[in-house]
């Protein structure tokens, strides 16, 4: 996946959150941004999520596509 790219499913997605934290580490993203990076990605986790539950819910079994690997 390139740089500015957009993940194609969950595991790009946690694999971009992981590189994010890993720059953080190496002193290349400040505190400030890897904050507001956190709450962005865990907004869009918890969207996932009830998604999800609405699925199950509804029994529909459709899921929700990008949590899937494809």
């Amino acid at each position: 996946m390139a740089k500015n790219e957009l993940p194609k499913n969950m595991t790009e997605y946690r694999n971009m959150m992981l590189n994010i934290h890993m720059d953080a580490l190496k002193g290349l993203v400040r505190p400030a941004d890897l904050k507001e990076h956190a709450n962005m990605y865990g907004k869009s986790v918890a969207s996932a999520k009830v998604q999800l539950e609405q699925s199950v819910f509804l029994k529909d079994g459709k899921g929700v596509d990008f949590l899937k690997d494809k």
